[in-house]
């Protein structure tokens, strides 16, 4: 073998040692399953003049604070469940992926 082999077995070794390292310092975390955790986002809805405002008046405000909650846990949006309530407050459940 000569100079030429010699020194491409030593880089790429060096490449895989490089790896290995930054592997046991930086510990990136693999997580292989994600539970689901779900939360209720309360609607505040009080009367007015009358009528019945809401914080959170369809299912569009509901999806937006629930992606800003799960951002907040540094967790993946999934999907929310919204129910319009009929002269009650709407109900906004929020589910996200840890």
């Amino acid at each position: 073998m000569n100079y030429k082999t010699y020194f491409i077995i030593g880089i790429f070794i060096g490449i895989i040692i490089t790896f290995i390292i930054g592997f046991i310092i930086f510990k990136p975390e693999i997580k292989l399953i994600k539970k689901e955790v779900s939360s209720d986002i309360p609607d505040e809805c009080g009367l007015a003049a009358g009528s019945l405002i809401h914080q959170i008046r369809d299912e569009d405000v509901c999806k937006i604070k629930c992606r800003a909650r799960c951002f907040s846990l540094d967790a993946d949006y999934k999907k929310i469940e919204f129910k319009e309530g009929i002269n009650a407050c709407n109900s906004c459940k929020c589910y996200c992926n840890e």
